[in-house]
């Protein structure tokens, strides 16, 4: 008989003790008269922040402070040394609870990202982590940027013009880093900017929740709750033409099953901002694993967009799980609350999904979609940039014959897709468009097919290449033919 040895997981010792700590305004110690302390962790999705009650029944604090003051907390169950937060007051106002009371809002130093426009335009691809340390050594000369991984092996060319330093450090992480990276200002004025699931807290770091210890209530949800492997993002119509892209992983749909979400979103106006955002949607629900929130005993050394250890049997809970936010909570009952995602799939029994699986209702989306496509490629006329034209022109948004043509016609650039194209419809908005002519082509514009516009049209011929081409044609019925817009929905 062979003995088989299971290797034993080494769990961290969560701290245990009395609270102990200290909050400095300015310097100045004023924990004695502090109250009600709620601190707030953020990674990429915005900034940490502190909230707090001064009590100020002497009307000591009166006037003393009123934005701009550096304030730390420190607490733990220790030595009271853990910085739980660092950063500016930016909010102080009166307030009575059981006596007169000052109530103290601040955010972290990351505030100084905020109105502070980027004028950066990058012309060579470059990793996206040295952009982040170079806009951060441009912009914030007084922040340090040791937390930053510059060998992300993810390079981007972006352009920005006048755009946050914060929100351009976030279309880094978000948008050319398809949502795989973390980034935050620390309470050193050291940024952080690394790929998520990077960073852990180990088997010694004293950073666990564990069942019977310093646990105290474990939220987890089904992984397929909120796990999605199909995404189609439909943002703001454009000149009454569709606006949506679809993103999707073969691979995990294989494994599962098709899950698809679709989600409107006006605040989206361009075909860049839809497939940005489908990506980015499908990155962040396409993980499976369970998600939920795990309260435990103050916690102070848990960081942002680590991994950290979480051990319930009772939960069937005994891994690694990603923090996203953290909570701390510090007075007549000091806890820390985290949000939590599942590193690893685990993959549940299908009948008992499929039991607790509540209805869900949707909201009615109007999407001028009658037959079912999945993106777009669409078209204003507001210049010839993405243009070829012969006998045609482009003036005041819309596309018309050149001067004395009575036929011309005009080439769309090539719009690459992820999949071939089996099927388009074709939306136009128009007047005197009768006799023109519309095709489109899939494959590298070898077979240009004529389609008519809202209908359907299945492709003989199947490819990743789109390209559409309108031919106007003036006529007696049709003396003056104008385009103001177009739109090839596709799948």
């Amino acid at each position: 008989m062979v003995r088989i040895t299971k290797p034993i997981r080494i769990f961290p010792v969560p701290e245990r003790g009395q609270l102990k700590g200290s909050i400095r305004i300015n310097g100045e110690e004023v924990k004695q008269k502090a109250s009600l302390i709620t601190i707030q962790r953020r990674t990429t999705t915005g900034l940490s922040s502190a909230n707090l009650e001064i009590t100020n029944p002497d009307q000591t604090f009166t006037n003393k402070w009123s934005g701009g003051e550096v304030i730390e907390i420190y607490a733990d169950l220790t030595d009271g040394t853990t910085k739980v937060f660092e950063g500016y007051i930016t909010k102080v106002s009166d307030s009575y609870n059981r006596f007169p009371s000052l109530t103290i809002e601040a955010k972290d130093y990351g505030v100084e990202a905020f109105h502070n426009p980027v004028f950066k335009i990058y012309t060579t691809d470059t990793d996206i982590g040295q952009i982040a340390k170079e806009l951060i050594e441009e912009y914030l000369p007084t922040h340090t940027t040791t937390g930053i991984n510059t060998s992300t092996g993810v390079t981007a060319a972006p352009s920005w013009q006048g755009k946050d330093l914060f929100m351009c450090l976030k279309d880094l992480a978000v948008i050319y880093g398809n949502g795989n990276y973390h980034f935050f200002c620390d309470f050193d004025k050291d940024w952080q900017f690394f790929e998520k699931g990077s960073r852990k807290h180990g088997s010694t770091s004293g950073v666990a929740a564990i069942y019977g210890q310093n646990m105290r209530i474990l939220n987890l949800d089904s992984m397929f709750l909120n796990k999605r492997n199909k995404i189609t993002v439909i943002g703001q119509s454009i000149d009454n033409m569709p606006l949506m892209a679809t993103k999707k992983d073969n691979a995990d749909i294989s494994n599962y099953w098709t899950i698809h979400e679709i989600i409107k979103d006006t605040n989206l106006t361009t075909q860049e901002d839809v497939e940005n955002q489908a990506q980015f949607i499908l990155n962040t629900k396409m993980l499976g694993g369970r998600v939920g929130t795990v309260t435990t005993d103050l916690m102070p050394s848990v960081q942002p967009g680590y991994d950290m250890m979480i051990f319930s049997p009772p939960n069937n809970a005994n891994g690694y799980f990603h923090t996203t936010e953290i909570t701390h909570t510090i007075g007549r009952n000091t806890r820390t609350i985290i949000k939590i995602h599942e590193s690893d799939h685990k993959t549940e029994k299908m009948e008992k999904f499929l039991e607790n699986t509540e209805e869900q209702f949707q909201r009615e989306l109007d999407i001028q979609n009658d037959y079912a496509m999945e993106n777009s490629y669409t078209f204003t006329f507001d210049d010839d940039s993405e243009l070829t034209l012969t006998d045609t022109i482009v003036s005041n948004s819309q596309l018309l014959l050149a001067s004395g043509k009575s036929t011309g016609y005009a080439v769309t650039d090539t719009k690459e897709t992820d999949e071939d194209i089996t099927q388009v419809v074709l939306k136009i908005d128009g007047y005197d468009l009768q006799d023109s002519k519309f095709y489109i082509a899939v494959d590298r514009s070898v077979s240009w097919e004529e389609v008519t516009p809202n209908t359907l049209h299945t492709v003989s011929s199947t490819g990743k290449w789109l390209k559409i081409k309108v031919v106007l044609n003036s006529s007696a019925q049709a003396t003056n033919p104008a385009l103001n817009s177009m739109s090839c929905l596709y799948k």
